[in-house]
């Protein structure tokens, strides 16, 4: 963007009760980062194993970050267990924008989310916007379903490993707010139809 000579001559704000900048406040201050009140969407589906939504919920609620349970529909989804767990929103109407990170719990219900194009396009999505992804044992299949790399050099995408490691290695990558080594190649990568 090219400034006018009007816009560079204004002066620019002052501080504010004498704080010039505060890293917890910038986009791009690198370092650990407070997640407390940032907010994680959890992808699941009829068929999804309420323990590894739980281990999620406990993982992210010590940090204090809210999660939010979206799914192809509106109202419940049967769990792997015999229960149901409540709705917060769907796939499609509740954009990956809204939210700091996604995760996928494990569950029968990968086989459904992999062949939703609701949510192969809400993890490219997050992962064109440097978000970090957590993709715990069997949920990684998502990672080719999607059309994401499978890099395991990538902090950010966080797969294949069990569920307490994974959430450890996610929060880790949450709190570096966006996963910047990415940037680069998430430009480049064009959006493709798994199948």
């Amino acid at each position: 963007i090219k400034l006018t000579e009007e816009q560079l001559g204004r002066t620019l704000p002052g501080p504010v009760a004498g704080l010039e900048s505060d890293p917890a406040l910038s986009l791009y201050a690198t370092g650990e980062q407070v997640i407390k009140g940032r907010r994680v969407a959890l992808l699941t589906a009829d068929g999804v194993n309420e323990a590894s939504v739980d281990a999620m919920r406990r993982a992210l609620a010590e940090q204090g970050v809210h999660t939010q349970v979206l799914a192809p529909h509106m109202g419940f989804v049967s769990t792997e267990e015999g229960g149901m767990l409540k709705v917060d929103g769907t796939i499609g109407g509740t954009p990956s924008v809204l939210f700091d990170a996604v995760a996928v719990p494990e569950g029968k219900s990968l086989e459904a989310l992999s062949q939703c194009g609701k949510t192969r396009h809400y993890l490219w999505q997050a992962y064109r916007h440097l978000k970090a992804i957590a993709l715990p044992g069997q949920a990684s299949a998502l990672l080719l379903a999607s059309g994401l790399p499978e890099n395991a050099s990538d902090p950010g995408l966080v797969a294949g490993r069990d569920i307490d490691g994974t959430m450890q290695d996610f929060i880790s990558a949450m709190k570096q707010h966006r996963v910047w080594e990415r940037e680069k190649a998430s430009c480049s990568m064009p959006m493709g139809q798994p199948a």
